[in-house]
């Protein structure tokens, strides 16, 4: 009998040692060599379940050992819960599973847990056989055979998903994402870890034929009146050549600055320096100046409060004058008729200037005598405390822009996408409309057709977030006025916040017949710019999926933050299957990966 007790506790014992592989369908996989040893010290329950103090076995399958295991792995966080907690989502364990303990956060994701070396609790007991002397009966142990885990569930690009089970699934050299289509379904995506080369022909039209006069008849006065089409008429600074600009720190006895100014805006100096050659076409550099000490102004912080909409201080002096006197400070040490653009960087608490100066100011008195005339820029306090403000660099290049003639802050419907906005965007761009207005495109970046001589074609579009090279746009001429414009977002090097599986296109309708008309455009009432092109006039306007729109309706399936609310792409975005038609002309997203494949031709 009790022979017979000692073979059950060791078969018992070989039986804890095999690894049972059956487990839900949806965590179906094969298990991982094993992660190692995971000591628990402590009894503690996951949902109900105990589990006792001792040492565990952790295989994982479609997870990667070091998320799981350490005591920052998926584990420990779980055994941290309360008793009756719920695991964080997507996770959940798989009651039904057969063998140990299993958790899974989708399909072939997950791990198992089991205990292999228990730690005693109690008095060990102690068996005593009747007659030592007398040999012990050999047993024969039953064959042990590890049950085969059941199918590797396979997937591939175009199988139906579901985004809250299935995410981001490692494909061998690609990434499967869980996205949705133009029918309202989710689908898997593929994009591969080296993206495959771009073949597209060249374009059948010069770029002057996507380029319609400006039609608009009345030219408004500044910045509104600026280039809305090609060629630019009327500009302060420079889009071709060489900028010079020049930071300039300035603090004051009520509000000393604090350690190395350029800390406030190396970032900004690094990033232009990155930014400008490349969407200009190495156009356009920008050479500094900087002296990295803070300049002490003659006067409180107070004296020098204006900005948008405020010229004159509560002292009684304009933007101007006050320009001029911080700029007599620092002339021992910048060259300011050399200067193009000069821009005073405040204290990062700076509270007393509340809003930026952006202002392009001619005739300034220099301290020998010179003038000059030059763009003015000033940081303020909503310049470090509001976050849709955006980063430094993307305001001072925005408001460059108004200076090189461009009216920008179109197209609507939605708004906020590019750096056309001037504030936080889920795409730090300027869009290729803008680029060939200030011939910032070269010949292999777009493809231009006039819809009358237009012929079926299919091309694959670069993400105009990224640096790649190849075709970022496609433009159709559809009226002597009228061009649309074709363009693919990615999250790349240029992206602000986009999620790693963004994908689709987007088509905006340019019209150089209309006025680009902002004067609703930040009014807190409801005679305000609603932004889709209806109550005020714009200059351009996103087209919405005809088909899906008209079904679903607008899905805003991605939100990023600008301005005083939220921005999304409002329904503008082209999923696969998704397409639009105007005056006779269809453009389609016939299929997506790494890149967006659109075909467009007469309806």
């Amino acid at each position: 009998m009790r022979g017979s007790i000692a073979t059950g506790l060791l078969t018992a014992q070989l039986l804890a040692l095999i690894p049972i592989s059956i487990y839900s369908s949806i965590a179906a996989g094969p298990l991982n060599a094993s992660c190692g040893n995971y000591k628990v010290t402590s009894s503690e329950v996951i949902l109900g379940v105990k589990f006792p103090k001792g040492t565990y076995r952790i295989n994982s399958f479609g997870i990667s050992c070091t998320k799981v295991m350490g005591g920052k792995g998926i584990f420990a966080q779980f055994l941290k819960l309360k008793d009756k907690d719920q695991l964080p989502k997507p996770w959940r364990y798989l009651a039904d599973a057969t063998g140990a303990p299993k958790f899974s956060s989708g399909a072939g994701i997950g791990f198992r847990v089991q205990l292999i070396t228990p730690t005693p609790t109690g008095p060990t007991e102690k068996i005593t056989l009747e007659n030592p002397d007398k040999p012990v009966a050999k047993t024969t142990q039953p064959e042990i055979k590890p049950i085969e885990p059941p199918p590797v569930q396979v997937h591939k690009a175009g199988d139906e998903c579901n985004p809250s089970l299935t995410s981001n699934i490692a494909d061998n050299d690609a990434i499967l994402y869980c996205v949705m289509f133009g029918d309202g379904k989710t689908r898997f995506l593929k994009s591969f870890t080296k993206a495959p080369v771009i073949d597209n022909p060249q374009s059948p039209e010069s770029l002057d034929t996507c380029r319609p006069t400006d039609q608009r008849g009345y030219i408004p006065n500044g910045w509104d009146g600026g280039a809305i089409t090609y060629p630019v008429k009327r500009a302060n600074l420079i889009s071709q050549g060489t900028l010079n600009l020049a930071f300039v720190p300035i603090d004051f006895a009520d509000v000393p600055g604090e350690g190395a100014p350029s800390d406030l805006f190396k970032d900004a100096q690094e990033t232009m320096s990155r930014w400008y050659p490349f969407f200009s076409d190495k156009k356009l550099n920008i050479e500094y100046q900087v002296d990295d000490r803070w300049h002490r102004a003659p006067n409180p912080s107070t004296h020098y409060d204006v900005g948008e909409a405020k010229d004159i201080s509560n002292d009684g002096y304009n933007t101007k004058q006050l320009t001029e006197e911080l700029i007599s400070v620092a002339a021992g040490d910048y060259n300011f008729f050399k200067a193009d653009a000069v821009i005073f960087i405040y204290p990062k608490n700076i509270k007393t200037i509340q809003r930026p100066v952006t202002r392009y100011m001619g005739g300034l008195s220099l301290s020998n005598g010179q003038s000059k005339s030059m763009m003015v820029m000033a940081t303020s306090y909503v310049s470090y405390s509001d976050k849709y403000m955006g980063p430094l660099w993307l305001w001072i290049v925005h408001e460059m822009f108004h200076a090189m003639g461009l009216v920008m802050h179109f197209p609507v419907n939605p708004p906020g996408w590019g750096i056309e906005w001037g504030g936080l965007t889920p795409s730090s761009v300027l869009n290729p409309w803008n680029q060939s207005i200030l011939n910032w495109l070269g010949k292999e970046q777009y493809y231009c057709a006039d819809s009358s001589n237009l012929k079926t074609q299919t091309l694959t579009l670069n993400p105009i977030e990224s640096e790649d090279p190849g075709l970022r746009t496609i433009f159709i001429r559809v009226s002597p006025s009228e061009v649309l414009s074709v363009v693919s977002h990615r999250k790349s090097t240029w992206s602000t916040n986009l999620p790693e599986d963004y994908y689709g296109t987007m088509v905006a309708l340019f019209n150089t017949s209309k006025q680009n008309d902002r004067t609703g455009e930040f009014s807190p009432t409801d005679s305000g710019d609603d932004q889709t092109g209806n109550k005020y006039s714009k200059s351009g306007v996103y087209l919405h999926p005809f088909e899906r729109t008209k079904s679903l309706g607008n899905p805003n399936e991605c939100s990023c933050g600008m301005g005083s609310g939220e921005i999304s792409d409002w329904g503008a975005r082209m999923y696969v299957g998704d397409f639009i038609l105007y005056k006779g002309v269809k453009i389609e997203l016939v299929s997506a990966g790494n890149f967006d494949t659109v075909r467009i031709s007469l309806a």
